[in-house]
């Protein structure tokens, strides 16, 4: 659901941005072990590097229901890079670009800052 087309920001200039706002319900199921209770909304900065994407979330919330619990979530901003290559010394929170449909998927990343603010 949160796959996101960025070939045209790899074929242009480093440091080129696009920036797209989400706000709706999610698709049931879209994260395995939460229950969105309310439409999550966030905004969405994508930045071109000489090696990939950078993708800024910033002000993601919505409600939703972890281990039994309710929790109002919200996420002031996160940064996750995308590489179009491997990196052997890359850190865990690297992603990659996927290079057969030029795109990137937001879904583990935001199900991964969901779960860090009901913590």
């Amino acid at each position: 659901m949160f796959e996101i087309n960025v070939g045209a920001l790899l074929e242009s200039y480093s440091g080129d941005s696009q920036v797209l706002e989400f706000s709706g319900e999610v698709i049931p199921g879209t994260f395995e072990d939460l229950e969105l209770l309310s439409p999550l909304s966030f905004e969405l900065t994508l930045i071109t590097l000489d090696d990939g994407i950078e993708a800024v979330i910033r002000n993601l919330q919505t409600k939703v229901r972890y281990e039994t619990v309710k929790h109002d979530v919200t996420v002031e901003e996160v940064a996750r890079t995308f590489k179009t290559e491997f990196d052997p010394l890359a850190t865990d929170d690297v992603r990659f670009v996927n290079k057969k449909n030029s795109s990137i998927d937001l879904t583990p990343v935001l199900r991964e800052e969901i779960i860090m603010a009901c913590c």
